[in-house]
């Protein structure tokens, strides 16, 4: 099975502000700042049947999973598919999904799941040359202001045991059990030595008086002495299993939406409150399900 949002309004933090329906949402999309709703579906992989759908005023799709696994263990259960769906099915879903509060729930209820983090590609040896091929902006422009070093800037030598910043120099270790907030690390330490006349300060250093540059290492994976669910997560993912899997979410869901969009014609809701709304798009996905049902219903 698989989870995914329609395109429909787009990623944004809503502003309920509309006086005309303001159970609508602003939300940012591709062609600007737009009023609407955020349609979601969940989607078999085998015929690409709908088997749950609903609108929210809302872009934040991740606070909607909880309402989404019920809904499709309801139809599942009222369809008399399954009484225990999620012991006969893998989930899979984008990384708009992945968060901590998420990936609770997930291992709470045993469910199988194969939810992408937002930087799954970045460990994704196959992804590793991505960028030489990317083609060149003419008209590119620099970001403004200055580009620090980040802790990522600041690589570990196994063989020396230490730190090395970007200039090549070897850190100090000030703080064996440095903690920031929930998570754990080690903290180093520049010698004044180095950072005083180093040709990189001024993307190292902010401010003049700064000595040298401190930079901790967190270990994400720990949340207060245990490995997060997150870490679970994408520990499951980077398996040969999880990626193999979660490879076949683009050829399932996203057809789906192209159908919706493309050959039904529903680039936008033409209704307001999120009722009408709802309804508009449930009948759009039935639509879409009897064209499934006449195709593979007689197999």
């Amino acid at each position: 099975m698989d989870e995914n949002e329609d395109k429909i309004g787009t990623q944004g933090k809503p502003i309920k502000s509309n006086i005309i329906d303001n159970e609508s949402a602003k939300m940012s999309t591709g062609h600007g700042v737009i009023q609407g709703y955020n349609g979601i579906a969940a989607v078999d992989d085998k015929n690409q049947v709908v088997v749950w759908a609903e609108v929210f005023g809302d872009s934040n799709e991740s606070s909607h999973l909880p309402e989404i696994l019920e809904g499709v263990e309801k139809n599942c259960r009222e369809a008399e598919v399954s009484d225990a769906i999620y012991e006969e099915v893998v989930i899979t879903a984008d990384s708009g999904f992945h968060n901590e509060k998420n990936m609770k729930q997930i291992d709470a209820d045993g469910i199988t799941a194969f939810i992408a983090d937002n930087k799954f590609r970045k460990r994704d040896v196959r992804f590793k040359d991505a960028g030489r091929y990317k083609k060149k902006v003419v008209n590119w422009k620099p970001k403004k202001g200055k580009n620090y070093f980040t802790a990522d800037d600041f690589v570990f030598n196994e063989l020396t045991g230490k730190l090395i910043c970007p200039a090549g120099f070897p850190m100090w270790m000030k703080c064996k059990n440095f903690q920031a907030g929930k998570y754990k690390g080690i903290s180093y330490m520049g010698h004044i030595k180095n950072c005083k006349n180093c040709t990189l300060r001024s993307k190292c250093i902010r401010k003049k008086n700064t000595k040298a540059r401190q930079v901790a290492k967190l270990d994400l994976t720990k949340l207060e002495g245990k490995e997060s669910f997150t870490a679970k997560m994408i520990r499951r993912f980077d398996t040969s299993e999880g990626r193999s899997i979660y490879s076949k979410r683009m050829g399932t869901v996203e057809p789906v939406f192209g159908h919706l969009r493309g050959t039904l014609h529903l680039d936008r809701f033409t209704l307001r409150s999120k009722k009408k709304v709802n309804n508009q798009w449930l009948l759009y996905c039935i639509v879409h399900n009897i064209v499934k049902i006449q195709r593979y219903g007689t197999l």
